[in-house]
């Protein structure tokens, strides 16, 4: 899987983040949007990184 499937496994993504978003509650913030955007990259690698192992 390269960069060709980012599209849906962006709409996964946000349905992982929804799932995982009581496990690290971070109150929406306007100020906060550029350190959401870090958080959620971080846990797409993360994700990504077990997704591999699980394999």
């Amino acid at each position: 899987m390269g960069k060709g499937g980012r599209t849906l496994s962006a709409r996964t993504l946000s349905v992982a983040v929804e799932a995982l978003s009581p496990l690290s509650p971070s109150p929406p913030h306007p100020n906060n949007t550029s350190n959401n955007k870090l958080a959620i990259d971080f846990r797409h690698i993360s994700l990504l990184s077990t997704m591999r192992q699980r394999r």
